[in-house]
């Protein structure tokens, strides 16, 4: 699965069918073959063709629902394939381009019987800008456009014996599809103009041209016709080729004495060069044997080359080291799609951006933020704060106010003071407050914060009545 990264490191844990905001309104099985540009390589970089077609047959088959976040574009479920939304749009029509058009011809009639109708709730999607309704014109004359940009149309199973499209130059093309029926959808032959078409697309050309394409339809999948190498449409990336970045193995972001760190790529036979002190990386740096060893803060920056490749662009990795003896005791659950890296990331010393999407921030849905530091020992604080985002047209919240505890047993805690909101709710972006309490001098080893949620979106807002979010990141004790 192509797989979402987070400081250099894939994303963990990984479920294929979760919804997040790593994706736009779809989950990687969705996108997971969202490569219009570079389908051969897609199917190269899965193994082959057998491989891709059987990961292509998954998708539309798999049982498995949706999970994480509700979506409401993510409708038209044929197995994980969503044909409610455009991410999913092309994807019926891959077999052509992997030697199996009589899979594409099954799928698309059965989209098209299926997922529309004359009823008023006929289409199963989003009608953006027509697209919905546009999938199903060019689906049903019998090709669709896959690959933007591109002048081949890959061929499926049109609904209608007879379709006529009258051109702008006066000349008409016709496509007829001969013993055409609800049965006989599969292509057993095809003639473009009296010739053999062998092919399993058309081109801009031969419908501007005008003429007739003639099919023959069975009922049986026609495995003879399309299925040549010099028979399918053909997208591919063979110019200006890169090196893909390398990607960081390691055990979290932080670690409380040493940790070990490796890199690796997904192209065999590359090189990796990498430094270990803020500079950029050249050919001219370390280069990458073994897993290195960290005992303190560092930032890793790397690259890949490769012969006859241009150098991927660099990649920066930063891991912490933290205080020992720190702990976090977590009271009300985090969400999952916004772990921002486990129960230690409000202590990690990894700070979070003004864009929440970026994978550092944690996130409460409708519940207030209760946690318990343990500093490991009696110390004498200073100051205590925590670092809070609003982004109100992503339905996030700052908290109505935060109160700070403390305690020297865990038993009793004595409230050291609460500081409330003064960030307009209606203020929009990436906001970033932080909420710090100064009590100079004072001997704790706990320390309890409470960040108060507003509960739900308020009534001005889209999401009225739904539950907020609060987004946190990072207790500051000094």
């Amino acid at each position: 699965f192509m797989r979402g990264k987070i400081n250099g490191q894939f994303v963990t844990p990984f479920d294929p069918t979760e919804v997040n905001f790593m994706l736009t309104e779809a989950n990687t099985w969705q996108y997971n073959f969202f490569v219009p540009q570079d389908i051969s390589g897609l199917i190269r970089l899965m193994g082959g063709e057998e491989n891709f077609n059987s990961k292509l047959d998954q998708m539309f088959s798999e049982e498995k629902g949706l999970s994480g976040r509700h979506q409401s574009d993510i409708t038209g479920l044929v197995g994980q394939y969503a044909h409610g939304n455009e991410p999913s749009h092309h994807m019926a029509y891959l077999y052509n381009y992997s030697g199996q058009p009589w899979k594409t011809q099954e799928l698309v009639r059965k989209i098209m019987h299926e997922l529309y109708t004359d009823q008023p709730d006929g289409l199963c999607g989003n009608e953006d800008c027509g697209q919905m309704s546009a999938w199903y014109v060019l689906s049903a004359m019998g090709f669709y456009p896959v690959v933007p940009g591109s002048t081949e149309y890959a061929m499926g199973s049109p609904e209608f014996e007879k379709v006529t499209i009258n051109l702008e130059n006066g000349k008409k093309f016709r496509i007829v599809a001969d013993g055409n029926s609800m049965k006989n959808k599969y292509i057993q032959s095809a003639s473009l103009n009296g010739s053999n078409h062998p092919a399993s697309f058309i081109t801009q050309d031969d419908i501007v041209n005008g003429g007739l394409l003639q099919l023959e339809m069975g009922s049986q999948p026609g495995k003879s016709w399309g299925t040549g190498k010099a028979d399918r449409p053909v997208s591919v990336i063979d110019e200006f080729l890169i090196t893909p970045v390398p990607y960081v193995m390691a055990d979290g972001r932080t670690f409380t004495d040493r940790m070990e760190v490796a890199l690796g790529t997904i192209l065999e036979g590359c090189t990796i060069y990498y430094t270990l002190d803020g500079s950029n990386p050249t050919e001219s740096s370390i280069k990458y044997e073994s897993p290195l060893t960290i005992t303190e803060n560092t930032t890793i920056k790397a690259f890949a080359t490769k012969d006859g490749l241009s150098p991927s662009k660099a990649i920066e990795a930063s891991f912490n080291r933290m205080p020992e003896g720190r702990s976090l005791e977590i009271r009300h659950p985090y969400s999952s799609q916004y772990t921002a890296g486990g129960d230690i990331a409000l202590i990690d010393q990894l700070r979070g951006g003004d864009n929440f999407r970026t994978g550092f921030w944690q996130g409460y849905y409708g519940v207030d933020l209760e946690v318990i530091l343990d500093l490991g020992k009696l110390q004498e604080v200073n100051s205590i704060g925590i670092g809070f985002l609003q982004d109100q047209g992503s339905w996030i919240f700052m908290p109505v106010e935060v109160s700070f505890y403390l305690s020297r047993d865990k038993k009793d805690f004595r409230l050291a003071g609460n500081i409330k909101n003064d960030v307009d709710e209606r203020q929009g972006g990436g906001i970033i407050k932080e909420f710090t309490l100064r009590e100079p001098g004072v001997e704790t080893r706990f320390i309890k914060i409470i960040a108060k949620n507003r509960g739900v979106c308020p009534e001005w807002h889209v999401g009225d009545g739904n539950p907020a979010w609060i987004f946190a990141d990072e207790i500051l004790v000094e």
